[in-house]
Formats: structure tokens, C-alpha cells, sequence
């Protein structure tokens, strides 16, 4: 089964969430962002069963996933 990610994204004053439950705030540091991200995966995760996870792309192009579910 393939894992439903949610993506920290920068933007010019603060993060955002990209994902398949929608989230309109803005946070200002990428922490809160990332905190409220893997919120948003685990509750996906327990409402469908699907595998979920958080990934961010670091400066130098990476991507990292720092949260999973499933």
C-alpha cells in the first residue's frame, strides 16, 4: 500500500502543510509546522488505515521523512 505523505513547504513569512487534509495556517517555525503536520498524518492514518508520513525537503535538496505512520 502506498504511504500518503504531507510535505512542510517555506513560504515567504512562514511553513505551510501540503497534504490530503486540508490546513490553511501559517506557522512560523518549521517545528510547529512539522508538530502539527505529524497530528495531521496519524489522524489520516487512523481514520483510513492508510500508511502516512511527513516529509520535508532539506536546503540542500534532500527530502527527509520525519514522521510515518503505519
Amino acid at each position: 500500500m502506498d504511504r500518503e505523505l504531507f510535505q512542510l513547504e517555506r513560504t515567504e513569512r512562514a511553513w505551510i502543510i501540503v497534504g490530503v487534509i486540508p490546513d490553511s495556517d501559517l506557522y512560523p517555525t518549521e517545528l510547529q509546522a512539522a508538530k502539527k503536520a505529524a497530528q495531521l498524518a496519524y489522524r489520516y492514518f487512523l481514520m483510513t488505515g492508510t500508511p502516512t508520513g511527513v516529509k520535508v525537503r532539506m536546503q540542500c535538496g534532500d527530502v527527509v521523512l520525519v514522521a510515518q505512520n503505519g
